[in-house]
C-alpha cells in the first residue's frame, strides 16, 4: 500500500504574525489536530477584525490574514481531521461500537444470572408444595379453587419452561390434553400411563385425592 502524500501545510505572510503548525505526523496525532483547529480559530477571529477601538490601532490589512489564507487554513484542518478519521476509525462508529458491545455485555450478563435467579425461585416455591397440597384436600374444584402445586423440583408449572395451564377446577385438569398430561406427569414424578391413570395421579400430585 502506497504512503499518504504529506499534507500540505497553510501558507501565510509573516505580517500576519501567526506560527503556521508543524508539518504533522503521518497519521497525525491528536496534537496535531489540535493545532490545525486552534491555527483555524486564531485565523477566523482575526479575519473579522476591524480598524476600531477594540485593539491598539486596530488591523492594518497587512497583519488581517487574507479569504484564501483562511480558507488554506480550512482545508488543513479538514485534511487532518480526514486523516485521522481514517487512521482511528470514525468516533461515531466508535462509539456506536462501543454501545454495541456494553449490550451485548449486558445481555450475557442476563443470560449468566437467569439459572442462579432459576435456582432460588425454585427454592422459595419448595416449601410451598406440602401447605397447598393440604389447602387443595379441602377445596372440591368447583366453587373453592384448588391452588398451583409446584413440581417436585419448586418450579412452577405455569412459568417458562413450562407454561402449562393452572389446575384450578376438576374441569381443568379434565381437559387435559395428552401432552400436557405427560408433562403434569413428569413434573410430578409420575410414569405416563393411560389418560384416566394419569388424571388420577395428577389429581393426587395436587393433593385431591380419590
Amino acid at each position: 500500500m502506497l504512503a499518504e502524500e504529506p499534507i500540505v501545510r497553510p501558507q501565510l505572510r509573516a505580517s500576519v504574525q501567526q506560527v503556521v503548525p508543524a508539518q504533522p505526523e503521518e497519521p497525525p496525532t491528536d496534537q496535531d489536530l489540535a493545532a490545525a483547529r486552534s491555527y483555524y480559530d486564531y485565523l477566523s477571529w482575526r479575519e473579522f477584525l476591524k480598524f476600531n477601538d477594540f485593539e491598539e490601532g486596530g488591523l492594518s490589512d497587512d497583519k488581517r490574514p487574507s479569504q484564501q489564507e483562511v480558507a488554506d487554513a480550512i482545508s488543513y484542518l479538514d485534511n487532518v481531521k480526514e486523516r485521522v478519521r481514517v487512521a482511528h476509525g470514525d468516533p461515531l462508529q466508535q462509539v456506536l461500537r462501543e454501545i454495541r458491545e456494553s449490550m451485548r455485555r449486558l445481555e450475557e450478563g442476563k443470560t449468566d444470572m437467569s439459572p442462579r435467579l432459576d435456582s432460588v425461585a425454585r427454592a422459595q416455591n419448595l416449601p410451598l408444595i406440602g401447605p397447598r397440597r393440604a389447602e387443595n384436600r379441602a377445596a372440591n374444584g368447583v366453587g373453592m379453587l384448588f391452588w398451583v402445586v409446584p413440581f417436585n423440583d419448586g418450579s412452577m408449572t405455569t412459568d417458562h419452561p413450562h407454561n402449562l395451564p393452572p389446575l384450578h377446577t376438576l374441569a381443568n385438569i379434565n381437559n387435559l390434553n395428552m401432552a400436557r398430561l405427560r408433562a403434569y406427569c413428569a413434573g410430578y414424578g409420575f410414569d405416563v400411563g393411560n389418560q384416566a391413570q394419569m388424571r388420577t395421579n395428577i389429581r393426587k400430585a395436587i393433593g385431591k385425592q380419590e
